[in-house]
């Protein structure tokens, strides 16, 4: 078998492109949704073929043109990656982290009701990036129309979604193996554990947390034996395999992208595969622009660079990204309550406070692989991207949480991830004791991926394959504020807030571009019934 690095790159291109094509024809006004959606089918084919344009972004490194894969290996391959989605909750077979609730609720309503998805008894709409769950949630839909059984439905839309879900996986493996140039089946399956395993040093900012605090006669803030991603009380790196269980909606699209400008994005392409991110995750989004720009500002300063990127950029695919897909799912996105609160992170936590924990949270985190890969890349402007944007991240807050650090650093953080890997592979050549150490930082990283596994497992031990215990909203198409009015009066609010946006008609996207509704605006009101109907019968 052979991993092509052209063919990876229209498969790249395909995954991004579909769930804003159907999210143009499925939640827009017809006049509008179609002449879009022809429009990004012309620049992905445009894309595709590239018509003789080959300037690029600065790549990390070379990739390789092609790998060749041993059948029991690429199958191997295939097979963890599956089981690693399967372990992280795709498809229903295993109990499910906490953020599953809103999750499974979403996925439900967008099989059960009409795009755009309205609550109309309750006067609220979702607004959400529902991008990676569209391709699934088409075909739950068909199953749903062709059955009439929503339980049946069901089943099919979360099959779809472990299917998708596992497909982008995938194509983030094959992206980093040309990138890390896995010609021997050694180097392939270090990838996958690369992937799968990597985190940042947790342990040693959850130490350094709790020996400050100890000598000082304060009791720990947690136990530095029992941490994880959350270890600095306010910062947030996700590890990967903690990003598949909780946010795989915005991490498996940030992934594939960010891996292919890393291989060296054409730059009459870039943003029309940028517009193409935030359906699936606008914060991840952030993080991938900021990439691209300090790549094209990189690019501007040799010689030439002014004719070579102003050239470049002119094209068709680009327009379309500028002036199409982004001002339409900025107009969706926007309409969400927590778009545009944004703030910096001094102001909610103090700046004193602020600046120890940000500097106490980098250096014990992430502090340790840059020093040690500093000799080897500080020519690289990959290195110093990903080191200036993991510094800034902390430095936004969203409604005064910390989710822009946790959600904009994926793309850079996974970066890291390749720029140590290819260190430690230039390190053991030199037979230099950094590698070796490297390797040391890799196995402590590895504690909370492996943490998160664990815990799914012996939940698993309890409930068994199928019984999966994170799906109590069920739908967002009734009273939640009196549903959850025993756990407060905020509550209800709170679970509506995340993905719904109150009096949809007078907003800008429902009131002018949304798709219009039938004449009867209760229709389709037995769905989420039915969808009630399947939690009774255990298959969510």
């Amino acid at each position: 078998m052979r991993l092509v690095n052209a063919v990876v790159s229209k498969c790249v291109l395909a995954y991004l492109s579909l769930p804003t094509v159907i999210f143009m024809l499925g939640w827009l006004r017809w006049e509008i949704g179609v002449p879009a959606a022809l429009a990004v089918l012309i620049a992905f084919f445009i894309s595709l073929k590239g018509h003789g344009l080959t300037e690029t972004l600065e790549p990390l490194v070379e990739p390789a043109e092609k790998i060749r894969l041993s059948p029991f290996v690429a199958l191997a391959l295939v097979g963890c990656v599956v089981v690693w989605c399967i372990m992280a909750g795709q498809g229903g077979f295993v109990p499910q982290t906490e953020d599953w609730h809103w999750r499974n609720a979403t996925f439900r309503d967008l099989i059960s009701h009409d795009w755009p998805v309205r609550y109309d008894t309750w006067g609220r709409a979702l607004v959400f990036y529902v991008g990676h769950w569209l391709p699934a949630a088409i075909v739950g839909k068909i199953a749903f129309a062709v059955t009439g059984n929503f339980v049946i439905a069901w089943r099919v839309g979360n099959l779809a979604l472990l299917a998708w879900t596992a497909v982008g996986v995938l194509i983030v493996l094959a992206q980093l193996l040309l990138l890390v140039r896995a010609f021997s089946v050694r180097r392939q399956v270090a990838a996958l554990f690369l992937l799968v395993f990597w985190g940042g040093l947790d342990a040693c900012g959850a130490f350094t947390l709790n020996l400050k605090q100890i000598l000082s006669g304060v009791a720990p803030e947690n136990s530095w034996w029992n941490f994880g991603d959350w270890w600095s009380i306010v910062f947030n790196y996700t590890s990967n395999s903690t990003c598949l269980y909780w946010v795989f909606h915005q991490a498996v699209t940030a992934w594939v992208a960010i891996l292919f400008v890393a291989r060296g994005l054409r730059l009459s392409c870039a943003a029309f595969v940028i517009s193409l991110l935030p359906l699936c995750g606008p914060l991840p989004a952030i993080g991938i622009a900021f990439t691209a720009s300090v790549l094209a500002v990189f690019r501007l300063c040799r010689p030439g660079g002014w004719k070579a990127v102003f050239w470049g950029v002119l094209s068709i695919p680009n327009a379309v990204g500028l002036f199409v897909v982004a001002p339409l799912v900025a107009s969706f996105l926007c309409c969400n309550p927590a778009a545009g609160n944004f703030s910096f992170a001094w102001t909610v936590m103090g700046t004193a406070f602020f600046v120890k924990r940000w500097l106490l949270f980098f250096g014990c985190e992430l502090g340790l692989y840059f020093a040690l890969t500093f000799g080897a890349c500080r020519r690289n402007i990959w290195w110093w991207c990903v080191l200036v944007g993991l510094l800034l991240c902390p430095v936004v807050v969203i409604d005064g949480a910390p989710d822009f650090c946790m959600r904009a650093s994926i793309p850079l953080f996974v970066m890291l991830s390749v720029l140590v890997f290819l260190t430690v592979v230039h390190y053991l050549k030199e037979r230099n004791w950094k590698g070796v150490a490297l390797i040391a930082c890799l196995v402590v990283g590895a504690y909370v991926p492996v943490k998160e596994m664990k815990g799914q497992l012996k939940l698993l031990s309890y409930t068994g394959f199928g019984d999966v215990v994170s799906d109590t909203i069920i739908t967002f198409d009734q009273d939640l504020v009196a549903k959850y009015r025993k756990f407060g009066p905020d509550t209800g609010d709170l679970i509506v807030s995340k993905c719904n946006v109150k009096s949809p008609d007078d907003v800008f996207f429902y009131k002018h571009m949304a798709r219009r509704r039938s004449a009867d605006p209760t229709q389709g009101k037995d769905e989420p019934q039915g969808a009630k109907g399947a939690d009774n019968d255990n298959i969510q």
